[in-house]
């Protein structure tokens, strides 16, 4: 597994942002930089929830290749709210897909600190 995000991957998820508008998207990346993209059930535009069948999914069959979780800012912002703080899955890595630009964070013991840029 690359520590980079690869060009296809980057651009994919760049893309499927972009089309989205204004509401969220969310998904996980597999450790061959699969997207694996899942639907947006929040209420609000501005939130993320991934499906439950998404969510299963990616845990039951995909565990052992399981490697991050991705959501989108359609507003630009590259930084995790506090509930993204509050809500990112243990162990894996949490990336933040906006219209220009994606960003990976580690996000432990309630403190987000931002890795170096994910394409290589």
């Amino acid at each position: 597994m690359s520590d980079h995000m690869p060009v296809g991957a980057y651009m994919d998820l760049l893309t499927r942002c972009r089309k989205a508008g204004q509401r969220e998207i969310c998904g996980f990346l597999l450790d061959d930089w699969t997207v694996l993209p899942g639907f947006n059930v929040a209420n609000a535009e501005q939130e993320f929830e991934i499906d439950a069948d998404t969510t299963l999914y990616a845990f039951q069959e995909e565990g052992d290749r399981l490697m991050g979780v991705y959501h989108s800012h359609p507003s630009g912002n590259l930084t995790p709210s506090q509930m993204d703080i509050n809500n990112a899955p243990d162990g894996l890595r949490y990336f933040i897909v906006t219209p220009g630009e994606i960003a990976e964070w580690v996000i432990a013991d309630g403190v987000a600190t931002r890795t170096p840029p994910v394409a290589g």
